[in-house]
């Protein structure tokens, strides 16, 4: 299929206004003195007007490069500036009267070439985006910056490619003049950029390139394009389904990554002034407050000073941040905006793996770095090759030595298990391992240990297992946990659970004609995984599934593709309605999340088998099992769960 239409509109849609095209393809050749007697000609012809305007190349600056040209001087300024206007034209169309004695061609042919198809596609935008194609000399630096673009397509090849070191030359000058045109210092509206070459397999230094850019850019706006993703063809321009998803997720993230971004930069700004008012205060500290706090407190407490500054420090950091970050400023009210998001479509094409460690980390301290002293309210302990898990939830006033003994005569847990995504696993009960799975309390599962002369830290036994030390959770989420456990009557905690999810299998399956029967007919579609998002907590049941933009476009086509004789008298009418349907189906497909399970074309697969009881015309069969899954590991087992 050819998506240049979706793509121009998803531009457009994308408010990119402003389109700066960065290739060494502009930069203007080295005229040879053997090639003036072209240039020469082609200053003189009635027909330079034409193409020229007075504006652009003077009278008086014709005549005086045919004047310079006459006598055999090309350094004369005025003929430095003929051929900059005339190859600055001929770049945009190629235009063979413009080309001396086809020395452009010759020099740069190939190279406009293959930048021919990207152009065509991005002038046949509706709203008309204001595009500029500069070089790579240093005037173009300052045009880039005063033009200030939405999106700029940089070319990774502006040098020979050379080896210098583990880095070569050419993504070196290339990232060099990408930052010189964009500042280091944090801006509002940092364009999004398209890192673009003719050779794919550039596509693969993608990342490298970024860290180059040393902040300048976020990956939420960035991506990389193959110029030969777009081609010229008998039945016109035609743009892949590869180009596809970089353009329209670019233009999708624009307005969302700027807002997101300025967000970040004024949190940035105020964290670092609540760190510079904490530092001073600090210095104003009497030293004997944290000198009798350790003799008459901590000392006989048995507790570490590291662990006290740890909450006081954390905390007082916490709550100077609070106060100093301007909440009210206006990209935290643009981020509240449900609309900013909506651009946004299709599932991620790999599993979330930095932000669900980050929010485990958030709830989780593995104390490799500081080991215990003492057993403490969240101490997590897992049962060896078992699912079943135990916590202390006795509070920390009772467990702190004092007299060397704690308060409490026994110490307690509550019992609780690791749920796979198909076995009742909410995103607020987060833990990671492998991939995302939660833990289950039992708040009935209630028992008390005793404390043991030189107790072993790391171990609980229940019943003759031994349960091992795993983590601790950090106060706020074993409080909750206990809360829990006390009382249902208040919870204390996050107030929005991360959005968790991961991917698993897709399987399709159409009933088409044999003769006079019908027989399900599994689909060879690409992409064929789903983005399943966890629930966020037990009073909602289903589970979200987002689909890749690739499979979706793909499944239309295989069904408009589809001949009156492939499927029986209702099944016809079933995909005139689904097709009749198609925008409502695309946007819970790729914008607000399919339910599952469901009652329609939609399934989960809990077994290990298909078996088509409902006999639906079409089938998009989700595989939950845990087998099933992608593993955050970055192993590829997409379509290989499910048994069938």
């Amino acid at each position: 299929m050819n998506y240049a239409n979706q793509i121009t509109e998803a531009l457009k849609i994308g408010a990119i206004n402003k389109i700066l095209i960065v290739d060494d393809a502009f930069d203007v050749p080295e005229m040879e003195q053997r090639e003036s007697g072209g240039l020469l000609e082609i200053l003189k012809t009635e027909t330079l007007r034409n193409y020229i305007g007075e504006e652009l190349l003077s009278v008086a600056d014709v005549k005086k490069a045919i004047e310079a040209l006459e006598d055999g001087d090309l350094e004369e300024e005025a003929v430095t500036r003929a051929i900059e206007v005339l190859y600055s034209k001929y770049s945009e169309n190629q235009i063979p009267s413009l080309d001396p004695n086809s020395y452009f061609n010759n020099k740069k042919g190939g190279a406009l070439e293959s930048l021919a198809p990207l152009l065509e596609l991005l002038n046949s935008c509706s709203h008309g985006p204001e595009i500029k194609m500069v070089g790579t000399d240093e005037r173009a630096k300052q045009i880039c910056q005063d033009f200030k673009p939405d999106l700029v397509f940089m070319d990774f090849i502006i040098s020979p490619d050379v080896e210098d070191g583990k880095k070569s030359t050419h993504l070196k000058n290339s990232t060099t003049f990408l930052k010189g045109i964009i500042p280091k210092e944090d801006t509002d509206n940092h364009p999004a950029v398209i890192l673009m070459s003719s050779k794919e397999e550039v596509g693969a230094r993608k990342n490298e390139y970024l860290e180059d850019l040393e902040g300048r850019v976020m990956s939420l706006h960035y991506g990389f394009l193959s110029k030969k993703w777009i081609n010229h063809s008998e039945q016109g321009l035609i743009a892949t389904d590869n180009a596809a998803d970089v353009l329209m997720d670019i233009s999708g993230s624009l307005q969302f990554g700027r807002s997101l971004e300025g967000a970040m930069k004024e949190w940035k700004i105020g964290t670092e002034n609540a760190l510079k008012d904490i530092c001073n205060e600090l210095r104003e500290f009497d030293i004997k407050d944290f000198a009798y706090l350790l003799r008459f407190r901590i000392y006989n407490e048995g507790e570490k000073f590291a662990d006290y500054l740890e909450w006081f420090l954390g905390e007082s950091l916490k709550a100077v941040v609070d106060e100093k970050v301007v909440w009210q400023h206006e990209h935290f009210e643009k981020l509240n905006d449900r609309k900013l998001t909506n651009a946004i479509v299709g599932a991620h094409s790999t599993p979330s793996e930095r932000l669900a460690k980050s929010f485990h980390r958030i709830r989780f301290n593995t104390r490799e770095s500081r080991p215990r002293k003492r057993l403490a309210l969240g101490d997590l302990f897992m049962a060896s090759g078992k699912t079943d898990i135990r916590m202390v939830i006795t509070p920390d006033c009772d467990l702190v030595p004092r007299d060397n003994k704690p308060s409490a005569i026994r110490f307690l847990t509550i019992g609780g298990e690791i749920k796979q995504l198909n076995n009742g696993a909410f995103a607020d009960e987060l833990i990671l391992l492998d991939n995302p799975k939660a833990i289950k309390w039992n708040n009935k599962d209630l028992m008390t240990h005793k404390f043991a002369i030189n107790q072993e830290l790391n171990l609980v036994e229940v019943d003759g297992i031994e349960y091992k030390y795993f983590a601790s959770m950090h106060p706020m989420y074993a409080q909750m946990v206990q809360k829990k456990t006390l009382a249902e009557l208040s919870r204390v905690g996050m107030a929005v659970p991360p959005s968790v999810y991961v991917m698993a299998p897709v399987k399709v399956f159409l009933r088409k004609r044999n003769g006079n029967q019908e027989r399900p007919v599994k689909l060879d579609l690409p992409e064929m995984e789903a983005q399943l998002f966890m629930p966020r907590d037990g009073n909602v049941k289903c589970i979200l599934a987002l689909f890749h933009q690739k499979f979706v476009r793909a499944l239309f086509a295989e069904i408009k593709a589809l001949q009156d004789n492939d499927l029986s008298p209702q099944n016809l009418i079933n995909k005139k309605n689904f097709i009749q349907k198609e925008e409502e189906i695309r946007d819970r497909m790729l914008r607000d999340g399919v339910k599952l399970p469901s009652i329609n074309i939609f399934k989960t697969l809990a077994g290990n088998k298909y078996t088509n009881q409902n006999k639906c015309w079409l089938e998009i069969a989700v595989d939950i099992n845990n087998e099933g899954l992608i593993h955050f590991s970055g192993e590829n087992t997409t379509n290989q769960g499910g048994g069938y």
